[in-house]
């Protein structure tokens, strides 16, 4: 599992699940509860199977490019940061 910390009070988790018997790659919201430390997941997020993930994969490749041909981010930010 991978998380990536949208806000003080929201996290994308990223991580392979098991649903009605099949492997999934999900990457959701995730919240605290009510006062509380623990996260729970929202109904926004996307599951699909991991024989998609190399299409995903080139697809998020294609927006970076995008992004740093629009001048939203730098080069230099797009450096993976260990996981």
């Amino acid at each position: 599992m991978i998380e990536v910390t949208k806000s003080d009070t929201q996290t994308i988790r990223l991580q392979v699940v098991k649903y009605q018997g099949k492997d999934l790659i999900d990457i959701r919201l995730w919240v605290h509860g009510d006062g509380d430390s623990e996260l729970i997941p929202t109904r926004k997020g996307i599951s699909f199977k991991p024989s998609k993930w190399g299409e995903f994969k080139k697809a998020v490749e294609a927006l970076e490019e995008e992004l740093v041909t629009a001048g939203l981010v730098d080069k230099e930010d797009m450096e993976y940061a260990e996981v």
